[in-house]
């Protein structure tokens, strides 16, 4: 594979795939696992009755990292695909789409979470302040750099904490796009040297932080900036333009013994890990040696990016996500991603004395509540607000891959 990236020719693929199907279903399954994973976070916080021991409902940042992947693998498709077809890439249309698919739900957010939503709990007598300094926190999230306040402050009770991986997806747009156009000839190189140093830049910043404090934050902000696992997504995407979709037509990973292997893997992982971590016996270590350990989150992204490739071009995949149900939920899976917080955060301090029963009971009616009305937010504000942002000057920027 090393080889066949090391080609640096405009991709000569004659046809470029438009839509990769099963992908919204996947944002969906997601964005669905950060939302529980922030529900029993803030329900553990609060004093009630909750399920975060669970494996299941702590995959929050697994979801996050899959994130990073497929952003990754779509951006690096888009652009290698601009370039095939028109021979360059338009920097300035680059940013325009992100601008415009990003900035006004993260700015809306921003308002909403550090003005808007502390004025009406304070008014109604629920008292709330800003987990952090509000002057910092405000420059720090209007220059796209909610990862610093992440790094600076804990998590508890910022209504818009979600907000730092977004901050590090434009912090990765800001290099990507000129990189591919700037300096095609040595992608593979550069994202294969970013996997690397960012590997050892984790290492020799917690080995400062362990000699001297005053490092912590910059390792913290470090490990926030995830562009190795994005390199991951776009070494795939460069490979999949340069060989073609049917280049992996009979290819092993797409066999049904590796693919059950690796759904597997994803299922045990998201599933059961706390317990195999628990159990003393040479399955426990072997398990432990590969996903509790320094490379850990590498290896995920390559089952993640392995996942990508399955669902979309693999015709005998074993589990299909070509559903039109969860393709609808994936259209909105940006706003359910960016509301969630908020909406949780505001059931538990409004509902509390409901939810402050035994566990089923609590669960049942905590959940019956923050999902009809994220799915509704979310729904809305996809077709209210940011499809017509998406739509301005007929750039077509409504078509996703």
């Amino acid at each position: 594979m090393g080889n066949q990236l090391m080609n640096t020719k405009t991709p000569s693929v004659p046809t470029y795939i438009k839509y990769f199907e099963g992908f919204n279903a996947l944002r969906f399954i997601a964005a669905m696992f950060v939302v529980v994973h922030h529900a029993e976070q803030i329900r553990l916080t609060n004093g009630l009755a909750n399920l975060k021991s669970y494996s299941f409902f702590q995959n929050g940042h697994l979801a996050v990292e899959f994130f990073f992947v497929l952003s990754g693998f779509l951006i690096t498709y888009l652009l290698l695909k601009e370039r095939g077809t028109t021979k360059t890439i338009s920097i300035k249309g680059f940013y325009l789409r992100r601008i415009l698919r990003i900035w006004p739900l993260y700015y809306l957010l921003v308002l909403l979470g550090l003005l808007v939503v502390p004025f009406i709990l304070n008014r109604m007598g629920k008292p709330y302040e800003l987990p952090f300094d509000p002057t910092i926190g405000w420059i720090l999230y209007i220059f796209f750099l909610p990862n610093a306040v992440s790094s600076l402050y804990l998590p508890t009770g910022n209504l818009i904490y979600a907000l730092w991986s977004i901050g590090v997806e434009e912090q990765f747009y800001i290099i990507w796009a000129p990189m591919f156009k700037y300096l095609y000839k040595w992608l593979t190189y550069i994202l294969i040297g970013i996997i690397i140093f960012k590997f050892f830049l984790n290492e020799r910043l917690l080995y400062m932080m362990q000699m001297d404090d005053s490092w912590t934050f910059w390792y913290k902000f470090s490990r926030t900036i995830k562009f190795e696992l994005m390199s991951i997504g776009g070494l795939g995407a460069m490979y999949l333009c340069k060989k073609g979709s049917n280049s992996l037509d009979g290819s092993i990973i797409f066999k049904p013994v590796f693919q059950l292997f690796c759904f597997a893997i994803l299922f045990i992982h998201f599933t059961c890990r706390n317990f195999i971590y628990q159990l003393d016996n040479v399955l426990s270590i072997m398990y432990s040696f590969v996903f509790n350990s320094k490379i850990s989150s590498l290896i995920l992204a390559l089952l993640f990016l392995w996942l990508l490739l399955n669902t979309a071009l693999n015709k005998n995949a074993f589990i299909s996500f070509r559903n039109k149900t969860l393709n609808k939920f994936g259209e909105v899976s940006y706003g359910i991603y960016m509301y969630h917080i908020i909406i949780i955060y505001v059931v538990i301090t409004i509902g509390n004395k409901w939810l402050n029963q035994n566990l089923f009971i609590s669960e049942l009616i905590f959940y019956g509540l923050v999902l009809p009305i994220l799915f509704l937010t979310s729904f809305l504000s996809y077709n209210l607000f940011e499809k017509k942002l998406l739509n301005m000057k007929n750039l077509n920027f409504k078509k996703k891959l």
